[in-house]
């Protein structure tokens, strides 16, 4: 009778080691999907502020100030007579 109350014992043992060891990989796998969620939830932000600024952009897109700004900044024109000097120094 000992011997099959120690069996039992020993089943239930490794049986609560085992849900323990389901429980920690659980617990990473919270962890892991947590900092996952909190680094999407950046993203979203960044691309939300984005996406305002290319909204505001549209919005300018006939105002001559937005119009020279973009002709100046991005595609480097330069208005008749002008001099562009560039700092070399760097």
């Amino acid at each position: 009778m000992k011997r099959s109350g120690l069996s039992a014992k020993l089943i239930i043992l490794i049986l609560l080691l085992a849900l323990s060891i389901s429980l920690l990989e659980l617990r990473g796998q919270i962890r892991d999907a947590t900092a996952e969620r909190e680094a999407l939830a950046l993203d979203i932000a960044a691309q939300e502020q984005k996406n305002r600024q290319l909204t505001d952009d549209v919005a300018q897109k006939d105002d001559p100030a937005k119009q020279e700004e973009v002709a100046r900044d991005e595609l480097g024109l330069v208005r008749p007579g002008e001099r562009v000097f560039y700092d070399i120094s760097n």
